[in-house]
């Protein structure tokens, strides 16, 4: 997908401005990868899916 229709959705594929930082500027979520190997490596859409909604709940469950 380009940037422009990342952004659509609250989307940036820019590099993070720190390892902590979750938007950008403009308030776009950044896309975080990580390398095979990792823990949070995933092996679907799917599975991806599912771990993002279980962080969207944590952070809905803190209020934020």
């Amino acid at each position: 997908m380009s940037e422009g229709d990342l952004n659509a959705f609250n989307r940036t594929k820019e590099p993070q401005s720190s390892p902590t930082a979750e938007k950008d500027a403009n308030g776009n979520f950044y896309l975080v990868t990580k390398p095979d190997g990792s823990p949070n490596t995933v092996k679907s859409y799917e599975e991806c899916l599912e771990q993002l909604k279980s962080i969207n709940d944590q952070v809905v469950a803190n209020g934020g």
